[in-house]
């Protein structure tokens, strides 16, 4: 829709979607990326851990705090008792997994990139407009301080 109609709106909502989804395929247990990771292999539980981590470091979200205890209790859970019946997929199947995961991570990286470029140029252009009227305020401030003057120069006259 944003490359139809050209809106920053459409744009807008393709990027969050794209971050929401994003951020809900984070290998941490209680997302859905824990879940396929898990598949795939359990190790990556870890690496999410540290990347939830990170990202917790960036933003001091409460609600990644939040996953990230859940998350924490399932790993811990997860290499302490791992639940067999849960792990025991064919290596194929694990392969397309861990392929399709992160192919889609890949699409979703690409498509915010994409929607994020037009609203880039938006600011952009916002940004110059507003230096410009500033540069013109700027202007007019100074013109109007001299025709007082001049009045003022012409009245004492």
């Amino acid at each position: 829709m944003g490359a139809t109609t050209g809106s920053p709106f459409w744009f807008a909502l393709a990027s969050t979607g794209f971050m929401l989804n994003m951020f809900n395929m984070i290998p941490i247990s209680p997302l859905d990326g824990g879940r396929v990771v898990g598949v795939v292999s359990r190790w990556l539980w870890a690496v999410g851990f540290a990347v939830g981590i990170g990202v917790f470091v960036m933003t001091h979200s409460p609600l990644l705090l939040i996953i990230l205890v859940l998350g924490g209790m399932q790993l811990y859970r997860s290499l302490k008792a791992p639940r067999t019946a849960y792990y025991d997929v064919p290596a194929p199947r694990r392969v397309a997994m861990g392929a399709a995961y992160f192919g889609l991570l890949s699409l979703m990286a690409l498509g915010m990139w994409l929607s994020q470029e037009p609203l880039h140029a938006l600011h952009e252009q916002k940004l110059l407009l507003s230096q410009g009227a500033a540069m013109l305020f700027g202007a007019s401030e100074l013109l109007s301080a001299l025709a007082r003057r001049a009045r003022q120069a012409f009245r004492a006259v």
